[in-house]
């Protein structure tokens, strides 16, 4: 029954062939909602729609397993994102944390990533930049985990910059990316900088981007 999560964590730490293998073995399982697991986490990795993804939402809804189905609507989203279809997306989104919350699982790893991609869907959409700092703030009030914090941040950076606040912005971009290197996640630091250089570019500075992206 842990071969789905695990599966996810190698996939995570790189280790992509080693989880395919894993949920093919595993594929097998007599277990109704196993089986479920595995379609949706094979279908994760792979960015790619769920198999029979309505029988597999009703296996997990007569099983009661809210996290499987937050699984399903976050397997939904990346399919929707990747095809730029933003408000099925944010949707998907909405509903994998509301299942998170019924299962009781708010402040878990998954639901740090739906919070923060959640708060991402709203300064890359088509949303009115009032709007999308009140749903951000809203999101990270209700808690995340310092890395999901951090990359809310960086989003509420780049909206703050959208309405001109740009000394704010460069604390919030800044600070995002502080702490990402204070927890040695130096790629996704220097990911972070691409927010720290819109801020610039939104200010009129287009040598201050460059030289944060150059950092």
């Amino acid at each position: 029954a842990l071969a789905p999560e695990l599966a996810l964590a190698l996939h995570e730490s790189g280790h992509g062939e080693e989880a395919a293998k894993l949920l093919d073995e595993a594929s097998a399982s007599r277990s109704e909602v196993t089986r479920a697991r595995i379609a949706v986490t094979g279908a994760i990795l792979r960015q790619q729609p769920v198999e029979d993804g309505d029988a597999v939402r009703e296996a997990f809804a007569r099983a009661g397993d809210d996290e499987g189905l937050a699984l399903y609507w976050w397997s939904v989203y990346w399919v929707a994102w990747s095809d730029v279809q933003v408000a099925e997306a944010q949707r998907a989104l909405e509903l994998a944390l509301s299942s998170l919350e019924r299962a009781g699982s708010r402040h878990g790893h998954l639901a740090d990533q739906v919070r923060a991609r959640l708060a991402a869907s709203y300064a890359f959409a088509p949303t009115y930049v009032d709007q999308a700092i009140e749903r951000v703030n809203a999101i990270i009030e209700a808690g995340s985990g310092q890395v999901a914090l951090a990359f809310e941040r960086a989003i509420l950076g780049r909206l703050h910059a959208m309405r001109g606040e740009f000394e704010l912005a460069r604390e919030l971009a800044g600070d995002a990316r502080q702490a990402y290197e204070d927890a040695g996640m130096l790629v996704v630091a220097g990911a972070a900088s691409m927010a720290q250089g819109y801020v610039e570019r939104r200010a009129g500075d287009p040598d201050a981007a460059e030289r944060l992206l150059r950092d």
